[in-house]
Parts: structure tokens; sequence; C-alpha cells
């Protein structure tokens, strides 16, 4: 590596502290599409307006609200924890409607190599509730 450039991008933050979104026109068919991950989900290594919840904006005609909220080095137990504490839709200023999650399918590799295991979320089993009771 070196003095080899590996990057040359600039990130840029909005006030909540979330990398830059699209701009969101908004209408009555408006969604809030929140994005989770790590690195990949981030967007490390690329613009932004060259990152998935970008492009996502740009696909969809800038009518939804969408908040990227990947962070390097986060999985999984964090967008649970960031869903479940109120903090994801706090940030993101909209009441969720679809999440999704951007990983690299053999994170847990490196946990593996090193005798590890990777974190893992533990989630809750709740009953859901019937409309028809």
């Amino acid at each position: 590596m070196g003095s080899d450039l590996v990057y040359d991008v600039v990130y840029a933050t909005g006030e909540n502290g979330l990398r830059r979104a699209p701009p969101a026109r908004g209408g009555d068919d408006s969604l809030c599409i929140l994005f989770f991950g790590g690195s990949f989900g981030y967007g490390t290594g690329v613009n932004d307006d060259q990152t998935s919840p970008y492009l996502t904006g740009v696909v969809t005609g800038y009518r939804h609200r969408i908040a990227n909220l990947g962070f390097q080095g986060y999985g999984a137990h964090q967008m649970l924890a960031d869903l479940e504490s109120g903090q994801a839709e706090a940030a993101a200023g909209c009441t969720p409607t679809h999440a999704v999650f951007q990983t690299v399918y053999n994170h847990e590799r490196p946990h593996r190599e090193i005798g590890k295991k990777p974190p893992m979320a533990r989630l809750r089993k709740t009953r859901q509730q019937d409309p028809m009771e």
C-alpha cells in the first residue's frame, strides 16, 4: 500500500450526523426508508451520490425520505438496537416504513479464522396479535 491513493472521495454529513441523503420531495405516497449496515452500507470509498441509499432516492424520483444509518464496523445488532431504542427514527426524522440492511455475505469469516464467534443479535420472540381477534 505505502503511498498509493486508496480513495479520493468526500463524505458529507447532515445536521443529524448521518451521511448525506438525496433530497425528498415528499407527498402522500412518501415512504421513510432507512438503510443500515457497515462500511458497505455506509458507502466507504464512494461519493455521497454513489451510495445505495442515494441511488435509491434517484431511481424512485426523490419521492421518499431516505436515511443512511450505515457506519464502519456496524452489524445487525447495532441496527436492532437503533430501531428498538428509537434512535434510528429520531436521526432520520421520519417514522420508518422500510428498513434495508446491507452487508457483505462473508463478514463473519475473519472471526472464524481467529477462533471467535461473530457478534450476534438476539431477537425476542413475540406473539403477533391476530387482527381478527
